[in-house]
């Protein structure tokens, strides 16, 4: 088992230090964009060394420290280890390990598969019972959870079903049918068969540890719900009854009826906190926001700006409503363009209070300078320079949080051009030429295949960067 695992991890890191050499090696390619991830991810957790940017965050911060030639923006740095790095810090990682390694730990340091030590046990404990109770009872919130299982097709239904019940409930049921099978432990037949169980769930959680090491599916409900059952069934099978007459738990509960109530109403308290500020929220803001999507498809515009107004207030913690809700006002607007100066200046509200809410994402901030340019071209002629000069500073903010977007230094380009700023069009003009010729040359390297070059800029906004740097330096010459 040893020398497996060291093959396997020595094996790793060759292919990973040869996929960085840029060779052409099925992965290689793949370990060149990882390795990007990967030092981006170093750099946001060397800023952010003990907490983190805060879960789920990393999409947001991403931007700011990812090469500008990379050719993905993700939402994950695709390693667990620097995933919790980056959005819980060093004392999140710290916790992380503990809660895996402890028990491992406790587990090789007692004497756990010694058969003088295992006694038979024939009845089952009522809190199995509980916990299949429990078990099926989350199975059956995925109902109402996940919005396309109350669609009311049946078809949809079914395979929804499917897809998202069966293979946790098969997962349940095998783990159920290896605990129930080593609960009534043989002193001479079943050692060898608990080695054995031990060892298959140790190595299974190794490899999940070991594949996420490259990968991020560890953070992916299904994946990590069978990692801590894993975990769980390997200390469970692994029990150490170090007394023979020692009686289990399920025996003791007459005399451990206040620590189980305890135990019960500690459950219950987190269980109601994180309804109330984590799963109700979300499900009527995505509610809301799913029926203000049909109402603006069916044309009702006045609903499903309302709509969007509540969601925003039922989620008071994201920015997504809020932002969604200025992009509607801007389709709004080309559909009612006798509107569009009342209509931009809500979107321009809304995104003010959605960079409130996140004050890290760029894209928040390049749309709030777009409402500006808009502002700027139907606002009366004493307005336009005060709507001109917040699009340069809300498209100054943008580019500072995504340094590496050709189009975020193109647009500010284009504002600067036209408040005549010269040498700052100029800067950035050449900025977002140097950045599409970083996306084109890596482009390059990971396609070599592909004759038809992909632009990120686009090839309109390319050529029209060098004729600007070309007219405007001759501007400044003269």
């Amino acid at each position: 088992l040893v020398l497996f695992i060291l093959s396997i991890s020595i094996g790793t890191l060759f292919i990973a230090w040869y996929g960085l050499t840029y060779e052409r090696l099925p992965g290689g390619n793949s370990m060149l964009v990882r390795w990007q991830y990967w030092h981006a991810s170093a750099k946001m957790f060397a800023d952010h060394i003990w907490t983190g940017v805060g879960p789920g965050n990393f999409t947001n911060y991403y931007s700011l420290y990812k090469p500008a030639g990379a050719l993905e923006s993700v939402t994950d740095p695709h390693n667990f280890p620097l995933s919790i790095l980056t959005q819980y810090g060093l004392l999140g990682l710290v916790g992380f390990l503990m809660m895996i390694f402890i028990p491992l730990w406790k587990i090789t340091q007692s004497n756990m598969i010694d058969s003088a030590k295992l006694h038979e046990q024939k009845q089952k404990s009522y809190i199995i019972n509980i916990i299949l109770y429990i078990w099926f009872g989350l199975l059956l919130c995925r109902l109402i959870i996940f919005p396309a299982l109350s669609m009311g097709n049946l078809a949809v239904l079914i395979y929804m079903i499917i897809r998202f019940l069966t293979p946790p409930l098969l997962i349940f049921i095998l783990s159920l049918h290896i605990f129930f099978k080593n609960a009534n432990f043989n002193e001479s037949n079943n050692t060898n068969e608990i080695k054995i169980i031990s060892t298959i769930l140790f190595c299974g959680l190794l490899g999940v540890l070991l594949h996420n090491l490259t990968d991020y599916a560890i953070f992916e409900p299904g994946i990590y719900t069978t990692f801590w059952f894993l975990l769980a069934a390997l200390i469970a099978i692994n029990a150490n009854n170090t007394n023979q007459q020692k009686k289990l738990f399920y025996n003791k509960v007459p005399g451990q009826l206040p620590k189980i109530i305890a135990a019960a109403l500690l459950c219950v308290g987190v269980c109601i906190v994180f309804l109330n500020f984590v799963l109700i929220p979300v499900a009527k803001t995505t509610e809301k926001i799913n029926l203000a999507n049909k109402a603006f498809s069916y044309g009702q515009l006045d609903q499903a700006h309302a709509l969007l107004d509540l969601a925003a207030d039922d989620d008071k913690l994201s920015s997504y409503a809020l932002s969604l809700n200025a992009r509607l006002y801007l389709q709004h607007t080309e559909i009612n363009p006798a509107l569009s100066y009342e209509l931009l200046q809500k979107a321009q509200d809304c995104l003010k209070h959605a960079i409130e809410r996140n004050n890290a994402s760029y894209k928040n901030y390049e749309e709030l300078s777009q409402v500006y340019v808009n502002l700027w071209v139907a606002a009366p002629e004493e307005e336009k320079d005060e709507w001109l000069n917040k699009a340069f500073d809300t498209a100054v903010q943008a580019k500072d949080r995504y340094r590496g977007s050709g189009r975020l230094h193109f647009n500010l380009a284009q504002i600067a051009d036209r408040l005549e700023k010269n040498d700052i069009a100029i800067e950035h003009y050449q900025k977002a030429i140097e950045i599409e010729d970083q996306y084109r040359k890596q482009f390059r390297l990971m396609y070599p295949d592909i004759i038809a070059m992909v632009s990120r800029l686009g090839e309109d906004k390319y050529q029209y960067s060098i004729k600007q740097i070309a007219l405007l330096s001759s501007q400044n010459s003269n």
